[in-house]
């Protein structure tokens, strides 16, 4: 798959399209990344291809389903309409919830975790975007219930991500004391201690865009607000 890569690199550079980036990481990142980059045609035509080549590991192929996830995503930054967006990120959700049920102990089940945690977050500020346009008062109860209930599910991925990866870095540790550890472990401390840092980032930062489903001065937006900046204060890895 190395040569398909390469193809459609090239393509795109023919094009002006390409970046560096793009050539770096194995297939299933450079999907990742024209999918970010809104090449989405093209990240589901090279998906399609990976599915069928005989050459793309199980582990790999296990992994289209998080790529299909952000296509989902992607899709929904595009849409105007704010309904269509929320369908789109359920999809994406309802791709990365089906992808950890059947790869519990897969590599990449604590990114599928970390996506989900954004996926309810983006569904949470879409609806904050909702009540400031929102002019029947009757409807902003209902509107910040269904805000509530993404915002809290995403602050208890991000939280539950923090003891998954603490643990994963103690155990690095077990494994490697009292010697100099290998390039691919340094490289493994590297991921773990960075994928963390987003997990601690992340659960105040929801915290702040939770707090913005009330209004100024109320005891839920004070009491959420201050929550998210103890949390920044205390920052910890």
């Amino acid at each position: 798959m190395t040569f398909l890569r390469r193809f459609l690199t090239g393509s795109l550079a023919v094009a002006g399209l390409a970046g560096t980036a793009w050539a770096k990481g194995d297939d299933v990142d450079f999907a990742r990344s024209l999918v970010r980059d809104g090449f989405i045609d093209l990240a589901t035509e090279y998906c399609d291809r990976l599915a069928k080549d005989p050459g793309t590991t199980p582990e790999d192929k296990a992994c289209l389903q998080l790529i299909q996830a952000e296509i989902f995503a992607k899709t929904a930054t595009m849409q105007e309409d704010s309904a269509k967006a929320q369908e789109e990120l359920d999809k994406a959700k309802k791709v990365l919830e089906d992808f950890i049920a059947g790869n519990g102990s897969h590599p990449r089940s604590p990114e599928a975790k970390f996506q989900i945690g954004m996926l309810l977050r983006q569904k949470g500020d879409f609806i904050v975007a909702q009540l400031k346009k929102e002019t029947d008062s009757s409807k902003k109860p209902n509107l910040i219930a269904e805000g509530e209930k993404n915002f809290k599910r995403a602050e208890e991925y991000f939280a539950g991500l923090k003891d998954e990866y603490r643990k994963m870095k103690d155990d690095w540790w077990q494994r490697t004391n009292g010697r100099n550890p290998t390039e691919a472990e340094k490289k493994e401390e590297e991921d773990i201690i960075y994928n963390l840092m987003d997990a601690v980032y992340n659960e105040p930062r929801t915290l702040y865009s939770h707090c913005l489903l009330y209004e100024s001065g109320s005891k839920e937006k004070i009491y959420l607000a201050g929550k998210a900046v103890e949390l920044f204060m205390d920052f910890e890895l």
